[in-house]
Parts: structure tokens; C-alpha cells; sequence
């Protein structure tokens, strides 16, 4: 990854995998995300804190497509597998920006997974996860579109069947 600063470009070696995805959050951290989990970085220090969020012993499950905030101060994580939504557990004057590079990730939020029970489908991955105008949470990959249903606690497929092609859409890109 480089980064132009104005005058000259400044590398970043640290980084074993290719870049899938990267954004700000309304905190300023810059979330990117790899083959191998994500990484944090602080701009103000240009400190790089680095994350694998999944341990199921497959090397492909930490393929991180997206990270998004949502209104509440929530984090998604799409990932190859599974959703994971990421609550802060801060107290009321903490900054979670400075936190998670002093204590690490998993001291800042507490990780909910979320898979998508699809058994008539082999491709399992989230390529998008998106807050849309209401607050509502979507995710979309090559299993068709998903919209979360805070009521049960899960995602709920929404039947997008494309009667012509007979078959599911992929998702990769979800706009309002």
C-alpha cells in the first residue's frame, strides 16, 4: 500500500496479502481488508494494529471483503464465510481509537458471528455488507441477498430469483 502525502509517496511493507477493501470510519481509522483478516490504522501515527477475526482452521476464512460502522457504533466484517458483527464495549468517554491500539481489538468488542444456512449452495462468501437509510443491514455474496432481522438475531434471505437466467443473482455491490 502507498500513501502520497503531498510531496512523495510513502510505502507500507507490512502488508503479506493483497488489500480487498479499505474506508474510514467516522473515527478516522482507516479499516483494510485482506486475505489474512483486516488491519487497523491510525493515521494521526500511522500505526498499523492487525486482526484475524476467525479461527475455524481454514486459512481462506480470514478473506476480509468489508468493514462498515453502522449508526450505532457497530462494525460488520464480510468475510468468506461468515458476517461478524462487532460491538464496542467502551465506557461513556473512552475513544475507541485510542483503545484499540492500546489494548488490542478483542478487549475493545465483543465479535457475534453470523453464518448464512444456505445447504443448496457451495459458495458461502459475503462480498458486501451495507447500512442502508432505515438502519437496516445487508449482506450479499454469491448466495443471493440477506437483510439482518435484529428481532431474531439473524439474517434472513431475500429471495432475488432471476426467473429468466433461472438462478440466483450474485451479489457483489449493494446501493440504495
Amino acid at each position: 500500500m502507498q500513501r502520497y502525502d503531498g510531496y512523495e509517496f510513502v510505502n507500507y511493507d507490512q502488508f503479506t496479502s493483497p488489500i480487498l477493501y479499505l474506508d474510514e470510519d467516522r473515527k478516522g481509522l482507516l479499516w483494510l481488508g485482506t486475505d489474512n483478516g483486516f488491519y487497523v490504522m491510525n493515521p494521526e501515527n500511522e500505526k498499523f494494529l492487525h486482526y484475524e477475526p476467525l479461527t475455524s482452521g481454514k486459512s481462506s476464512d480470514n478473506r476480509v471483503f468489508k468493514v462498515i460502522e453502522d449508526r450505532n457504533g457497530n462494525y460488520w466484517c464480510a468475510t468468506l464465510y461468515n458476517v461478524f458483527k462487532m460491538e464496542p464495549k467502551v465506557k461513556e468517554g473512552e475513544r475507541i481509537k485510542d483503545l484499540i491500539f492500546k489494548n488490542g481489538i478483542d478487549s475493545v468488542f465483543t465479535f457475534t458471528r453470523f453464518a448464512f444456512p444456505r445447504p443448496d449452495s457451495l459458495l458461502w462468501a459475503t462480498y458486501e455488507i451495507f447500512e442502508d437509510s432505515r438502519g437496516l443491514i445487508w449482506a450479499g455474496g454469491p448466495q443471493g441477498l440477506f437483510i439482518f432481522d435484529s428481532k431474531q438475531g439473524k439474517f434472513i434471505y431475500k429471495d432475488v430469483f432471476d426467473p429468466i437466467k433461472s438462478e440466483i443473482p450474485t451479489v457483489i455491490t449493494i446501493l440504495e
